[in-house]
């Protein structure tokens, strides 16, 4: 809930991109007045490839900030991003801090 009480959620949504085709993409949407609203665009980092296991916070100015894995086919690998909402229309990444733990991981193997 936001610091008005309103929800704000993150849902993994199925979509059928072509015939026989589907992918998932992470959205986010906040409840107001006449209904659900949502983050314009969504979260995930490219709509090809599957958003799954969506794990979402509130920043103290109610922004949301969204943690969560994203299947590559091209290279058979899960990528962990975490966003933040920048209230100019689009999601930004934290500073490539997602990056930084999967390097630090292949460095220690």
């Amino acid at each position: 809930l936001d610091s008005s009480g309103k929800p704000i959620v993150a849902l993994i949504d199925y979509v059928d991109r072509e015939p026989g085709v589907f992918d998932t993409d992470l959205e986010v949407w906040r409840y107001v007045t006449n209904g659900w609203s949502s983050f314009a665009n969504a979260a995930d980092t490219t709509v090809s490839n599957n958003a799954v296991n969506a794990a979402l916070a509130l920043r103290s100015n109610n922004t949301p900030v969204v943690a969560f894995q994203e299947y590559v086919d091209a290279s058979d690998q899960n990528n962990v991003y975490v966003k933040w909402w920048n209230n100019a229309g689009f999601w930004q990444d934290f500073a490539g801090a997602a990056d930084r733990m999967r390097n630090l991981e292949k460095a220690t193997r």
